[in-house]
């Protein structure tokens, strides 16, 4: 997502980046570095309030807004169509579940471990266990 309700989003052509309320856009995330790679066309866009203007990041292999002004409000797409939304990589939660796997690789060693020692720790006779039968 690039722009939200109310934002300017904005492309001319021979620019090297895009500007968003009228400032350029920073977009180290871009595939190979080029932001306006496949752009169409120059394009200024106010995103309507409750609509999302989407790039992808491969933008020279990305079917996004810049190719949907024929068929939706400026390109944009209605908010209540995004199913989820992408988190990054510090986000508290991956923290969390990657400090969870390694516990989780820890406490199975552990069990591996504690099988082979229980294993040949393990008396290999009755006798061993409880004595010699009675009467011998």
């Amino acid at each position: 997502m690039i722009a939200v309700g109310g934002d300017r989003i904005s492309y001319t052509p021979g620019d090297r980046t895009l500007t968003l309320n009228g400032k350029p856009l920073e977009e180290p995330y871009v595939l190979r570095g080029d932001p306006v790679a496949g752009t169409p066309a120059a394009f200024s866009v106010t995103v309507p309030q409750g609509q999302l203007f989407l790039l992808g990041d491969n933008r020279g292999n990305s079917a996004d807004s810049r190719y949907r002004f024929q068929n939706t409000q400026g390109g944009t797409i209605p908010d209540t169509d995004v199913k989820g939304v992408a988190i990054d990589k510090g986000h508290p939660v991956l923290i969390t579940l990657r400090s969870m796997m390694f516990v989780g690789i820890a406490v199975l060693a552990a069990g591996a471990v504690c099988g082979i020692v229980g294993q040949r720790r393990r008396p290999t006779t009755i006798s061993a266990v409880y004595g010699p039968p009675p009467g011998t």
